[in-house]
C-alpha cells in the first residue's frame, strides 16, 4: 500500500479582488451603456407632422398628428413651452405672419 504524498501542486481557490483599474473601467462601461439607453429613448419616435400651411380643411389632421407626436415623445414634449415651439416649427405658408408675432 502506498501512503498519500504531500503534494504541492494544487493551488487554492482565490479570487483576486478587482484592481481599481478594473472597477473603473467596469463603472465608465456601465455609464457609457445606460448614456446609449437613455439616447435610445430620447429619438424620436414616429413621423414628425407634416408643416401646417394654413389651409382650414388640414387642421384637424394637423392637429390630431401633433397630439400623437406629443404623446409620442414625452420627453421631447414634457413642457408647454416646448410644445409650443415644436407647434410654432411646423406653421408654413399663410401662418408665418401669426408665427413671428407669437414668437414675440
Amino acid at each position: 500500500m502506498t501512503a498519500p504524498s504531500g503534494s504541492t501542486d494544487i493551488k487554492p481557490d482565490v479570487k483576486k479582488e478587482e484592481s481599481s483599474s478594473q472597477q473603473w473601467a467596469v463603472q465608465i462601461a456601465t455609464s457609457v451603456v445606460e448614456a446609449i439607453d437613455e439616447k435610445k429613448e430620447d429619438l424620436s419616435k414616429g413621423p414628425t407632422p407634416e408643416p401646417y400651411k394654413g389651409d382650414h380643411k388640414d387642421t384637424r389632421r394637423f392637429l390630431f398628428d401633433l397630439e400623437l407626436y406629443f404623446k409620442m415623445n414625452p420627453s421631447k414634449c414634457n413642457t408647454d413651452k416646448k410644445k409650443k415651439m415644436i407647434l410654432l416649427s411646423l406653421l408654413k405658408g399663410k401662418t408665418t405672419e401669426w408665427k413671428m408675432t407669437e414668437q414675440e
